[in-house]
């Protein structure tokens, strides 16, 4: 784990998006997210193998708390790993990713917490051991208040196999 100062990675943004282009950007940004969260996910059921399912989820919120990444609140949360079920929604207040794109572009049109998107689905994939895609319906980024995101498995959102794309390999030719 490094830490690094907010402002570093808005600038890391800013020049990727100026670099590869926004969805380039954008895909690149929700991988390594994911790739975080995965982690994490492995590293919360080495340390509490006998947690609820509840409990095991809410680590990564709560390590995103910690660092100063958002403070994460569950809004909903219904989940059952052994069945398979989950249905989330989470509430995100100081964003450090909704503000480094304000303080770069201003005011977006649609959501850029691409890498806490990521995350979200990297970890909560591999605690669900199934692909749970989150999207954010709210983003400080856009104006709004705060950042809000609802998460469900890949196969119940209508334009699922849209979203996975991003999380494909994207090759820079």
């Amino acid at each position: 784990i490094i830490i690094i100062h907010a402002e570093d990675m808005g600038s890391l943004s800013r020049e990727l998006i100026e670099t590869l282009g926004k969805e380039r950007a954008k895909g690149l940004l929700l991988r390594m997210g994911y790739a975080s969260g995965a982690r994490d996910a492995e590293l919360a059921r080495k340390l509490i193998p006998d947690a609820s399912d509840t409990d095991l989820l809410m680590v990564g919120p709560n390590l995103h708390n910690m660092e100063g990444i958002v403070h994460v609140t569950a809004e909903r949360l219904e989940m059952d790993i052994a069945k398979g079920h989950f249905d989330g929604e989470f509430l995100w207040m100081n964003s450090f990713e909704d503000e480094a794109h304000r303080s770069a572009f201003g005011i977006s049109e649609e959501p850029e917490c691409w890498m806490q998107i990521g995350y979200a689905c990297g970890y909560t994939t591999h605690i669900m051991g199934k692909f749970i895609l989150y999207k954010e319906v709210e983003c400080g980024a856009k104006g709004d208040p705060y950042c809000r995101i609802v998460g469900q498995p890949l196969e119940k959102w209508e334009d699922g196999d849209f979203w996975i794309q991003y999380f494909r390999p994207d090759h820079v030719a």
